[in-house]
C-alpha cells in the first residue's frame, strides 16, 4: 500500500490505506470533501477546501452535540442522495491545535504525525456516542471559509452556486453521469437551504448553524 521513510509518517499512510479501502467498498455517486453532522432533524454538509477550518468547526460542532459522519469525507448515494457517516478520526494541523484543545485537550499530548504533503498533523478520536451509525438526508449545505479579518455570518446563496462549489470539492465519482442523474441531483439540490459561512470567531458560526437547525 505504500512505504513510509521514518515512524512519523506511518500513521498517516495507514489511515489513508484505511480510508482508500473503505472508499473503494462503497457504492455512491459522489464522494465530496466535507465536514458533516447532523442532529435528530438535520444533517449538515460543509464541503470546503484545505485551510478553511472545516475539520475544527466540525469537531467542535461535535463537541456541542452534534452527530458525527465525518470531517473529511461525504459519500453521496447515487440513489437517494443521502450521505453515508464514515467517522475517522479527527485530523487538527499544527496551525489549529490551540483553538481545538479548547473542545478536545488531549490533542495537545497524542502524537504527532507528517501527512505526504509535508503537514504537521495529529489525530484524535471523535466521542464514541456522537459517532452517526447511519446514513442521512442532508438539509442544509453551508461552505465554511476562516477568514480572521471577515465577519462571522451565515449568508444565504442560490443554489445553483451551491452546486458550483459543491461539484469543486469533487474529489472523485463512481458512476458516469446521464441526464436522469443529473436530473435528479438537480432537483435533489433544489430543496436544500445553502449558505456561505464566512467567520473569524469559532463560537459564533457554531451558533449560527445551531440556529439554522433549529429553524
Amino acid at each position: 500500500m505504500g512505504y513510509a521513510k521514518r515512524l512519523g509518517a506511518l500513521g498517516p499512510l495507514v489511515k489513508g490505506a484505511l480510508w482508500s479501502a473503505s472508499i473503494n467498498a462503497h457504492s455512491f455517486l459522489f464522494n465530496i470533501h466535507a465536514g458533516t453532522v447532523g442532529t435528530d432533524k438535520a444533517c449538515v454538509l460543509m464541503p470546503a477546501a484545505p485551510g478553511s477550518g472545516k475539520s475544527t468547526l466540525t469537531a467542535a460542532l461535535t463537541h456541542r452535540g452534534f452527530r458525527y459522519f465525518s470531517d473529511e469525507v461525504a459519500l453521496i448515494d447515487a440513489a437517494s442522495f443521502m450521505v453515508y457517516p464514515m467517522p475517522l478520526a479527527f485530523c487538527s494541523k499544527s496551525t489549529g491545535w490551540d483553538l481545538f484543545a479548547r473542545y478536545y485537550p488531549e490533542i495537545l499530548s497524542v502524537p504527532t504525525h507528517i501527512r505526504s504533503d509535508r503537514k504537521v498533523v495529529r489525530y484524535l478520536a471523535p466521542p464514541a456516542d456522537r459517532i452517526q451509525k447511519a446514513p442521512a438526508a442532508i438539509t442544509h449545505i453551508v461552505f465554511p471559509h476562516y477568514d480572521k479579518a471577515s465577519n462571522t455570518e451565515l449568508r444565504s446563496i442560490a443554489r445553483s452556486e451551491a452546486l458550483s462549489r459543491m461539484m469543486s470539492e469533487c474529489m472523485n465519482k463512481k458512476q458516469l453521469l446521464d441526464r436522469n442523474i443529473v436530473e435528479r441531483f438537480v432537483r435533489w439540490i433544489s430543496k436544500i437551504d445553502c449558505y456561505a459561512l464566512p467567520f473569524s470567531s469559532l463560537e459564533e458560526a457554531m451558533d449560527l448553524i445551531e440556529r439554522m437547525v433549529s429553524r
